[in-house]
């Protein structure tokens, strides 16, 4: 036997001594078998190799491609530590050599790059783990280690735990726990103090009506046919050698459940069955409930509802009375679905220049209508295409069965017939309007002479007051000469006359 490199023998069965060609290299062999080993093994040894054998019948070889790992990731302390202590990751160039340039990967993303060789990380967190790789880049060119995983153990987190039914008639539950931990967490539930699983294969055992499943940090229960016995607080309890950790939740049966078919979205006009189910109740007296309100009594358990229409839509509910008890059930929303009806169309001014004018179409139906406002036969907005009236004073307001358009400094072009559309998938109406900008210029005068009015109306008994208020000194004054030309008056008519006597 003999082992080649690049055509130069290394070491032969035949060869005295050790039978290498090297003080490096030391070969030992045995009868079909050749051992070489290589000390202080570098760059110079990577490369194929051949191992041929022959004797005197034949011939044969073989060959392996050796790769020198001169660049590797060491994880100090070790490759698995607990959350919260100090990791160091060192890259280990054993040709390194002066301006050398360190890249750090983590899960072969790009992480960090500098001229330390080495990566520390402080308190190492679970994010922290994964497979880190470092890459060196020097004088003599690049090379890029191989991955060296990083493990972070922590304990377990606070676990999800859920429970719902999964069938109409409500009589399959599940009840799961799910947790994040490293490592895996064993998975316990009870219900009060009863253990009912535990994702280790000794404990919780698995009946007709109860199935367990169990994975990596995971724990399924499925119960059929449950009962109000399986009702009650459920706890899920993770643990692993790090920690414990617990979350709980309270498990109520739906025995009373109300059903609408043929569908909850029902036309106008069909007919609708509601019912009302209920489980562990027995023989039972049901109260009808829409809204909030009370609607009926019956011994029956259906409530039929002829030729529906827009005022029976609404939230329903009902209550089962049993000997065993009773129970209410989870409100159900019937809706009604009816064609566009009702349109309407308006035009008004807004501002009280009279600059702007709105033209408003709203239309009852369920489900929402699309609205179309046409000024002629041209297309001015659309509730689902807003962009139609770019590059005018115009702007649209969408908004449910209502569709609302603003016309900045409306001109004479404005004036025309504009007619809204509304459609959904059950039909359509249309409602027409005539808006004119002449109207609008007429109530814009009437505002203004209303103004002048109210301003006259204003102005005229202050100008009286003031009027009185600078001729009162005269008024007075005449008043006074007056009362003096009257007195004076009075006294000449009170003084008799002088005879003369002296005759």
């Amino acid at each position: 036997m003999a082992l080649h490199k690049a055509g130069r023998l290394l070491a032969s069965s035949s060869s005295r001594g050790s039978g290498a060609s090297s003080p490096r290299l030391r070969a030992s062999f045995s009868p079909n078998s050749l051992k070489l080993e290589i000390k202080e093994v570098g760059l110079e040894d990577e490369g194929t190799y051949v191992c041929s054998a022959s004797n005197s019948i034949g011939e044969a070889s073989a060959s392996l491609s050796f790769t020198v790992e001169t660049l590797r990731v060491a994880i100090k302390p070790a490759a698995e530590v607990r959350e919260g202590d100090p990791v160091t990751l060192a890259c280990e160039d054993f040709g390194a050599q002066l301006n050398t340039t360190y890249s750090w990967y983590k899960n072969t993303q790009w992480l960090a790059e500098g001229v330390a060789s080495s990566l520390m990380l402080h308190a190492a967190r679970a994010s922290d783990a994964g497979s880190y790789s470092c890459r060196v880049q020097s004088e003599r060119g690049s090379k890029t280690s191989l991955p060296a995983a990083l493990h972070v153990l922590y304990a377990p987190r606070q676990p999800s735990l859920a429970s719902f039914l999964e069938t109409q008639d409500g009589r399959q539950a599940f009840i799961q726990c799910l947790v994040d931990s490293h490592p895996p967490s064993n998975l316990t539930l009870y219900r009060g103090t009863e253990l009912v699983a535990s994702s280790r294969v000794s404990e919780g055992s698995p009946t007709s009506t109860r199935l367990i499943h169990s994975a990596h940090n995971f724990l399924k229960v499925e119960m059929k046919e449950v009962t109000l016995e399986d009702e009650g607080r459920y706890l899920c309890s993770a643990s692993n050698a790090l920690g414990v950790s617990a979350a709980s939740i309270l498990f109520s049966i739906e025995t009373v459940r109300l059903t609408i078919s043929p569908s909850p979205d029902i036309q106008e006009g069909a007919t609708v069955n509601l019912t009302c189910a209920s489980q562990a109740l027995g023989a039972a007296n049901y109260t009808w409930y829409k809204n909030g309100k009370w609607l009926q009594d019956s011994p029956r358990r259906t409530l039929l509802l002829s030729t529906v229409s827009s005022v029976d839509a609404g939230l329903y509910h009902c209550r089962a009375e049993g000997r065993a008890g009773g129970a209410t059930s989870a409100p159900v929303n019937l809706n009604v679905l009816y064609a566009p009806r009702n349109p309407s169309v308006s035009a008004f001014l807004e501002n009280q220049d009279g600059k702007m004018g709105i033209i408003q179409c709203a239309v009852d139906s369920h489900p929402p209508s699309v609205l179309a406002l046409y000024r002629g036969d041209e297309l001015v907005a659309c509730t689902h295409d807003t962009r139609l009236t770019s590059g005018r004073q115009v702007s649209v307001f969408p908004s449910y069965n209502s569709l609302r358009v603003e016309i900045w400094d409306v001109t004479p072009e404005d004036s025309a017939r504009y007619t809204c559309l509304a459609s959904n998938a059950l039909g359509s109406v249309k409602a027409v309007s005539y808006f004119s900008v002449r109207t609008l210029s007429e109530l814009r005068s009437y505002r203004h002479l209303a103004g002048v009015f109210i301003a006259l109306s204003v102005i005229a008994p202050l100008l009286a007051v003031i009027a009185a208020i600078k001729l009162w000194p005269r008024i007075k004054e005449y008043s006074n000469n007056r009362k003096s030309e009257d007195s004076m008056e009075l006294k000449d008519k009170a003084t008799p006359a002088q005879v003369d006597n002296s005759f």
